[in-house]
């Protein structure tokens, strides 16, 4: 299941929607089948929490509504395995990743509150995160916390605290970032 998402993720990066939509459909119903079998295996739980959180990636072009509630059935899954693991770097990495996702489903319908509440959820996984493991992927996932947080406040009339969140996120992206900035900042 995991190189099938592997294999879908890298699709998606170069731009072959089609291919990683066909792909996923192999993950899709071996990650439900190993989930069902073992409901207590949480190393299976993360791969359909993962696998979940990629279809709504891809639902999010075509039909944001599938998207909004596969991200949230991802949320779910991912919010579980976390309880069970809160140590685990994946499973809180991809949890709010998902949060994100989910809060800029909510700011593409205007619903402000419901992004603020996703962002606040990803924020205090990633502070927690940072102060354990701080790493790049963290970093970004951060970042894109922080320029979440900024066009929500911008939404809501906040001029200083979307600049303050901007700012972190420009802070954040150059830190440690010497002559040239890293490709995936």
């Amino acid at each position: 299941v995991d190189a099938l998402v592997l294999q879908a993720r890298s699709q998606a990066k170069r731009g072959n929607r089609d291919g990683s939509l066909a792909t996923l459909e192999k993950a899709l119903p071996l990650a439900d089948s190993l989930a069902r079998q073992d409901r207590k295996n949480n190393e299976w739980q993360v791969g359909l929490g993962i696998a979940k959180m990629m279809q709504a990636q891809l639902e999010m072009e075509s039909s944001p509504a599938a998207a909004e509630a596969t991200a949230g059935t991802a949320a779910a899954i991912l919010a579980k395995a976390q309880a069970i693991e809160p140590e685990n770097e994946r499973i809180y990495r991809w949890l709010a990743l998902t949060r994100n996702f989910q809060a800029r489903l909510a700011l593409a319908r205007n619903d402000v509150p419901s992004a603020r509440l996703h962002l606040d959820q990803a924020a205090s996984l990633l502070q927690d995160a940072g102060r354990s493991a701080p790493n790049e992927s963290l970093r970004l996932i951060l970042a894109d916390n922080l320029t979440l947080s900024g066009i929500a406040s911008h939404r809501q009339s906040q001029p200083d605290a979307a600049r303050i969140a901007w700012e972190q996120s420009h802070t954040l992206l150059l830190a440690d970032a010497g002559d040239q900035i890293p490709f995936e900042r």
